[in-house]
């Protein structure tokens, strides 16, 4: 491709992205499900409806991992670096660097293959859990089950498994939360403080158990399920929740901005994306405390420092930005 016809190519999609967007929705264009590895060295999502991306350089350079696998929302690292990715027809996804599958795991119980929304890992690897609507299955580092947390009468929105692999937490449909230890025995339950729930994790410590809901609430609870208190990020939708590594900072997207907030629920500060029409789908931390990466509907990563000043702007699919 001539110097001429690249430019002419990339002036073209800029032109039709808007289209796109309007006739298609942004799903076809969205960054979602941020997530760092653990040593900081790369940096996963998943752009438009299924595309799988990494950068090794916080967006300097963007990589197409090819799967052939219909993606869901939920990917992730392993504590060794293995991606790992949920998949619409019920099976999690071990990929390589090169992006070959390692190997493939599923709820053999769920008859109806329900798509895979999340996985999430024990800090030594240990266990990890992958959560469809229907079920939350514990697994065994050798991939074995060693519990199924399954209600038939109501839908999973989200789940989680505590760092420390001790307990696991799942959020209902009628916003209540289940907390049970990891051999399936409930240990606590939180009743109708969640509506609607959205989604839930633990803190890095595994001592706290947080619950993002849809009117701008963000709630703490102890492993017990008591109460410890409630920080109001904004009356509007929170998209996403993201927990500093150290456990002091909590950041909560909302249309086109980030709000950060101190454990003590104290606001730190608030971070802006360039473009107001544009939303914030997925927020998380870098593992060394030092950045702060977002990425928006219509397609564009963000990195900014702790200090909040922006060190990385760039659609990745026109490369515009810095």
């Amino acid at each position: 491709m001539t110097m001429m016809n690249k430019k002419l190519y990339i002036i073209l999609i800029i032109f039709l992205l808007p289209v796109v967007i309007s006739v298609f929705g942004h799903d076809y264009t969205a960054l979602r499900n941020l997530v760092f590895a653990n040593d900081g060295g790369a940096l996963a999502f998943i752009a438009g409806p299924a595309d799988f991306k990494i950068t090794h350089d916080l967006g300097v350079t963007i990589d197409y991992i090819s799967t052939n696998l219909d993606m869901s929302s939920g990917i992730t690292f392993s504590p060794d670096g293995t991606a790992v990715a949920g998949l619409a027809d019920g099976k999690v996804a071990f990929i390589s660097k090169t992006g070959s599958v390692l190997k493939t795991v599923r709820d053999t119980a769920d008859t109806e293959k329900s798509v895979i929304k999340r996985i999430m890992f024990s800090s030594d690897g240990s266990i990890y859990a992958m959560v469809s609507h229907k079920a939350l299955c514990l697994m065994d580092k050798k991939d074995k089950l060693i519990y199924r947390f399954f209600n038939p009468a109501i839908q999973i929105i989200d789940g989680a498994v505590s760092p420390d692999g001790n307990f696991v937490v799942i959020g209902y449909e009628s916003g209540d939360l289940g907390i049970f230890n990891a051999s399936g025995e409930m240990i606590g339950t939180v009743n109708d403080r969640c509506m609607p729930l959205f989604e839930v994790c633990f803190s890095h410590n595994s001592r706290t158990i947080i619950v993002a809901s849809g009117d701008g609430k963000i709630n703490f609870y102890n492993t017990s399920g008591n109460f410890i208190r409630v920080i109001h990020s904004d009356p509007a939708e929170i998209g996403d929740i993201a927990i500093s590594r150290d456990d002091r900072l909590i950041a909560a997207t909302s249309n086109g901005k980030i709000t950060i907030f101190g454990f003590d629920g104290k606001l730190v500060k608030q971070l802006n994306v360039k473009d107001k029409y544009d939303s914030v789908t997925s927020v998380e931390f870098s593992p060394d405390g030092k950045y702060i990466a977002a990425g928006t509907y219509s397609g564009v990563l963000y990195i900014w420092d702790m200090e909040g000043k922006l060190t990385r702007n760039v659609n990745i699919y026109t490369q515009s930005g810095f």
